[in-house]
């Protein structure tokens, strides 16, 4: 299944409509990614995700308060300590994690460039953009995208972890 970045709001939409796990919304989702893919899609909601599997491939989010990192998460990839994950997609050719913390931006930014290199991961691009930053990743193979975000609302920092690779 084709993921982009644009693609990703639309998934995380979807999960928040899987709360509700009706088989109507399943078969509006599905309807949906059809109409964007081109190829038919089996939705599967659960009141702890949902699975979307198509002929190209299959896509397993997990969101809710018992989200765990999926099987599969490069373990060289930095998770930061003590967040709470969010939520979790499995795609093909990759993974991606939202995670919650009570922590500044800025100490987040730095844990992750002190880690990530200190794992062998070559940074490729940041940028700030005050609240935000953007944090882009290489080793190998492999490529981790990396995002915080600042929500003055709740007064927690969003970090979405993203890792996939050529193969």
């Amino acid at each position: 299944m084709q993921i982009n970045r644009l693609s990703i709001p639309v998934l995380a939409c979807l999960v928040t409509l899987a709360g509700c796990g009706k088989s109507t919304q399943e078969k509006v989702i599905e309807k949906t990614i059809e109409e964007h893919t081109g190829s038919p899609a089996s939705v599967q909601m659960s009141e702890g995700g949902i699975d979307i599997k198509t002929g190209q491939g299959e896509v397993k989010v997990a969101s809710g308060n018992t989200v765990e990192i999926p099987a599969g998460f490069p373990k060289d990839i930095y998770v930061y300590a003590g967040a709470k994950v969010q939520t979790s997609m499995v795609m093909p050719g990759g993974r991606m994690l939202t995670l919650e913390t009570a922590d500044p931006v800025a100490k987040v930014t730095e844990a992750y460039q002190k880690e990530m290199t200190a794992a062998g991961w070559k940074q490729e691009m940041a940028m700030d953009s005050g609240d935000s930053r953007m944090l882009s990743y290489s080793k190998d193979k492999q490529h981790a995208q990396v995002t915080i975000n600042a929500d003055s609302d709740s007064a927690t920092t969003t970090i979405s972890v993203m890792a996939g690779s050529e193969e």
